[in-house]
């Protein structure tokens, strides 16, 4: 397609669209912030599905990382979202070029979530700098201007947030063909789209999934690859040795994203428990002012956890290691009281 041709469907003029995205309430990984983003829309509704879960944590100790647990599976479960994956060979095969598949998939409302070299992406901290794959979501373009609009995390700090920008298409297309990988995870490409649905809250998996972090037990699903893993609070012990281990090589810097998704995982228990309440299903206030305590110690922890980055205080870590034995251990009395508000 030329971008001079002006590109009409059902009445329609595509020469540009943009999809609905809104702020999401979770930002840490772009999966959760790209499913929010897209359905947010209506938050009274989505409210109960979203306090129904992103309770479990997962720790992934051979890639060093930490989830919600199940986001590798949260395209196929969230029953607003309609998903579809594709790989790269067979796009090939029906579209000549990424640009045009991007401009077809966004005329028929799909966002794209797929994974690019942002080497080629000038928004990016990464732009001529280094090859760096990273997954983002595209929402929109404008032929006229040659632009595509997407979601990603652009600076190198460590809970950048997920941002909305702009590049060209071409470079979006360079950034797209120049992704070498044999994973198919990472050259798969995911359409999104949004769909109709009603859920009401599952409150025996709420206590399931809160009684599975707090004693540390897996979470029944199949994961793509076979890993050592480590469930709810149990990661607080497991963050503890990680400290002791950066401890001990100065050059070595903590990863702020940890802290930041266990902020993420208060602020959402606690929004939970205020949920609970106008919907009589906890009676107890406290609640509430006891995850409010959890909410500001971990935000303390990771402030010094940025701090010691800088600083490489080796008080400092050991005074961030006892502030998170201490989280530990005021969540366990939190969550018991929760769990005999609830069962």
């Amino acid at each position: 397609m030329s971008a001079g041709i002006n590109m009409i469907m059902g009445g329609l003029d595509l020469n540009n669209k943009m999809l609905f995205m809104a702020e999401p309430m979770l930002n840490t990984s772009s999966v959760y912030a790209s499913v929010l983003s897209i359905i947010s829309d209506d938050l009274k509704k989505i409210q109960p599905w979203i306090m129904t879960h992103f309770i479990q944590l997962r720790y992934v100790e051979d890639w060093d990382v930490l989830f919600f647990d199940n986001h590798h599976v949260l395209f196929a479960t969230c029953p607003w979202i309609e998903s579809h994956g594709l790989s790269r060979e067979f796009m090939s095969v029906k579209w000549r070029t990424f640009k045009d598949f991007i401009i077809d998939a966004i005329s028929h409302d799909y966002y794209i979530w797929c994974h690019v070299d942002r080497y080629y992406l000038p928004p990016s901290s990464a732009y001529h700098n280094r090859h760096h794959d990273h997954e983002l979501l595209i929402f929109g373009y404008d032929v006229d201007q040659n632009k595509v609009h997407f979601a990603d995390y652009l600076s190198d700090g460590k809970f950048a947030k997920f941002t909305h920008t702009e590049c060209g298409l071409d470079e979006m297309e360079e950034a797209f063909w120049s992704m070498n990988s044999d994973n198919p995870h990472l050259t798969s490409i995911n359409l999104l789209r949004k769909r109709e649905y009603r859920y009401s809250i599952n409150l025996d998996y709420v206590i399931e999934s809160i009684q599975r972090y707090l004693f540390s037990k897996p979470t029944y699903t199949m994961h793509l690859y076979k890993t050592i893993d480590v469930y709810g609070l149990d990661i607080y012990y497991k963050i503890i040795t990680k400290n002791e281990r950066i401890g001990n090589h100065p050059e070595f810097e903590m990863d702020v994203r940890i802290y930041h998704l266990l902020w993420e995982h208060k602020k959402l228990m606690k929004d939970r428990i205020l949920y609970f309440m106008e919907n009589g299903l906890v009676h107890q206030s406290s609640l509430a002012d006891a995850c409010d305590e959890l909410v500001n110690n971990v935000l303390i922890i990771r402030n010094m956890s940025m701090k010691y980055n800088v600083s490489k205080d080796i008080k400092l870590l050991q005074r961030i290691n006892s502030k998170i034995a201490s989280l530990a251990l005021q969540e366990t009395e939190m969550l018991k009281t929760l769990l005999s508000n609830l069962v």
